[in-house]
């Protein structure tokens, strides 16, 4: 009964949802329609278009697995994705040669993308190989007893595959026997490419042969070639000599869920007992089940399927109607043991779009380096993870041949559970060695020579300096007081281990030796006349001669602040030194009492220069030696060197009349001194 509106008007059709009544497939194209909900004889129905093949570029590469070459590469070939590779793009083999085996894809489906199948193939043997030679080994045994009589000739390089014919087995029957039988050959009595036994099978020739035929009993016994277990009991049969008994192992009578693999035992009755051991393998058994998800009802009869050990299957699933399968077959390769399988069906409905997971894993620890996202795919597309980003983690290498980059569309799960594993190893943080810095470097802190990023371990010794910078040990200039050598280096190291190595030098007093005067009587020094104002007294601490006579050990001399020589540290003023301790220089060398002195050639000269009294004379400005700095005052007369006999002194150049100068001037400065502390004495 239709509604209707209050103008009278019926209403029209009110379609639900569509409902796929019939998937498309690549070769077929599918419907769906909908029902109106006023009227369910009113169907609307559409065609969904069949689906698209998608192509993928499959090249197959041929190898010869004996030369290890490679023979020939085919062009690219359009594969469908998701098909199964087979023969027909790999059995074309180059001429001259045979298949032999071959490896591609994993499961030889072609994906999507380019792929590459490798062929291996072996050349067809044109020549007959040189033949391998072996032993033969007769052995004659009582076909009556069953026990040896005698070994035979051994007959030794028999090639592989020559006849054996009687007269090589009978010539050797013992006295008394005739021939029955012989085993031990196969393929019509060829030597086989082994060292083998020939059993010839005997009796007695006075024995009167029977009418009939002894028969024997063959005893047939089943066995798991895999477990080695028996599978039923044996059985017996009574045959007769020479019978065929190979084909008494019938296929009726392999056990139930197995399958023949060999037989173990003679072609024909021998003259006794024999024995057949026959070896059959289990099949594996497929099992699927057909399910509906959700309820786990079951929609369609379950499959069972035997495999033989070491093969592949494929089921297809079966179609029910008005049910969606998550998998279109159910396939399995090398099979070793039984297999079990669910094909979940869901309730037909249109789903455009299937989820799926993406996870970004680290290799070593499985744990997640980036959080997973759920995506959604268009439904009959390909899943294929393409972008840049996706495949780049900070700290982190991208492992191609680990992840999962592509699913093809036929197997993207409608029910979201399709996931996608983007496999990652992490970076290795970079090792920063420690170094330090080694310098070398004078007394004054003037750079020697340097070496940075030096290892801790690898510090150089000082004593290498030389060597590490090409020069010569480091110097230090002399000054008025002193010379210096180099003794050797200090180290220091700071707080992050950089080292320093400082020079170090000894300092040497410069040696200040004095000129020797030798007066004799013959010579009368003059005397020189004061001036009318200054009052001397004929003090005999000083004289006015030619040298300066001892010091009187009794007078007290304060004289802090005048150097008398070249010493190196000025005295501390406030030390009180008395005057023993205070060298006026390195004093006069006495003469050499054994020494021949021609007095008449030592010419005095005019003597020092006397004072003016009344000149202010400071004290400290006097020097009573060769003063670094003030000049000598000039004497009146030069005295040639030659003429003037002189103590060992080091020369530089031509110094002679320096040491003159210098000790005239210690006498003036003696004369002036005594002078002075006349005059203090009095006025205290």
């Amino acid at each position: 009964m239709y509604e209707k509106q209050s103008s009278g008007e019926p209403l029209g059709h009110n379609y639900g949802e569509w409902k796929v009544v019939k998937q498309a497939t690549y070769d077929n194209a599918g419907q769906k329609e909908r029902v109106c909900s006023r009227n369910e004889n009113h169907i609307d129905t559409e065609v969904i278009p069949q689906l698209e093949r998608q192509f993928g570029q499959l090249t197959v590469v041929y190898f010869d697995i004996d030369a290890e070459k490679y023979i020939g590469v085919t062009d690219a070939q359009d594969v469908a994705v998701g098909s199964k590779i087979d023969a027909y793009q790999y059995g074309k083999v180059p001429e001259g040669y045979t298949y032999v085996d071959h490896k591609g894809p994993e499961g030889d489906i072609m994906p999507a993308g380019k792929a590459t199948l490798t062929v291996y193939c072996r050349k067809d043997i044109t020549e007959d190989p040189k033949p391998k030679f072996h032993n033969l080994q007769i052995v004659y045994y009582d076909s009556e007893t069953g026990e040896k009589i005698v070994d035979g000739d051994l007959h030794d390089h028999i090639a592989a595959g020559e006849p054996i014919g009687p007269e090589q087995y009978k010539k050797g029957i013992p006295k008394g026997y005739e021939y029955v039988s012989h085993k031990g050959l196969d393929d019509g009595d060829k030597m086989p490419a082994a060292d083998t036994d020939l059993l010839v099978y005997c009796r007695k020739k006075d024995e009167p042969k029977p009418e009939n035929p002894t028969t024997h009993t063959l005893t047939i016994q089943y066995w798991d070639d895999e477990t080695g277990k028996e599978l039923q009991g044996k059985e017996e049969q009574l045959v007769k000599p020479g019978a065929d008994i190979r084909n008494e192992v019938h296929a009726e009578k392999t056990p139930q869920g197995y399958y023949w693999v060999r037989t173990e035992g003679p072609e024909t009755m021998p003259e006794g007992n024999a024995v057949l051991n026959a070896y059959y393998l289990k099949y594996r058994t497929v099992t699927i089940h057909y399910l509906e998800k959700g309820s786990g009802k079951e929609v369609a009869e379950k499959k069972e399927v035997l495999v033989k050990k070491g093969d592949s299957v494929s089921v297809d699933s079966p179609e029910v109607e008005g049910y969606t399968p998550d998998q279109i077959k159910v396939e399995f390769n090398d099979l070793t043991a039984d297999a079990e399988a669910t094909v979940w069906y869901t309730p037909s409905l249109v789903q455009t779009h299937y989820e799926y997971t993406v996870r970004w894993l680290n290799k070593d620890t499985g744990e997640e380096i980036r959080e997973s996202e759920v995506r959604s795919i268009e439904a009959g597309k390909d899943i294929r993870i393409d972008a840049d980003s996706d495949k780049t983690v900070e700290g982190y290498t991208f492992c191609p041949d680990e992840s999962d980059v592509f699913v093809p569309a036929n197997k993207v799960a409608a029910n979201g559970n399709t996931e996608l594993k983007l496999v990652f190893t992490k970076n290795s943080d970079p090792v920063v060695e420690k170094t330090v810095t080694v310098t070398w470097r004078n007394y004054d802190g003037t750079l020697l020579h340097q070496r940075e990023n030096v290892k801790p371990e690898e510090v150089p010794g000082a004593e290498q300096y030389t060597a590490l910078s090409g020069n010569q040990d480091p110097t230090k200039a002399e000054d008025a007081s002193y010379t210096y050598a180099f003794s050797g280096w200090s180290r220091s190291e700071d707080e992050e281990g950089n080292v320093t190595y400082t020079a170090q030098y000894t300092g040497t007093p410069r040696p200040v030796t004095p000129p020797i005067f030798i007066v004799t009587p013959s010579t009368p020094t003059p005397t020189p006349t004061p001036e009318p104002d200054e009052d001397i007294d004929d003090d005999p601490d000083v004289p006015l001669g030619p040298g300066p006579e001892e010091p009187d050990p009794d007078e007290d001399i304060d004289e802090p602040d005048v150097p008398l020589g070249p010493g190196p540290v000025e005295p501390d003023p406030d030390e009180d030194i008395d005057e023993p301790d205070v060298p006026l220089g390195p004093g006069p060398v006495e003469p050499d009492p054994d020494e021949d002195i021609d007095e008449p050639d030592v010419p005095l000269g005019p003597g020092p220069e006397e004072p003016d009294p009344d000149e202010d004379i400071d004290e400290p400005d006097v020097p009573l030696g060769p003063g670094p700095e003030e000049p000598a005052p000039k004497p009146e007369e030069d005295i040639p060197d030659s003429d003037v006999p002189m103590a060992d002194v080091p020369k530089t150049g031509d110094s002679s009349k320096l040491w003159l100068t210098l000790a005239l001037l210690s006498a003036a400065g003696l004369a002036i001194m005594g002078a002075v502390r006349k005059k203090e004495g009095e006025n205290a």
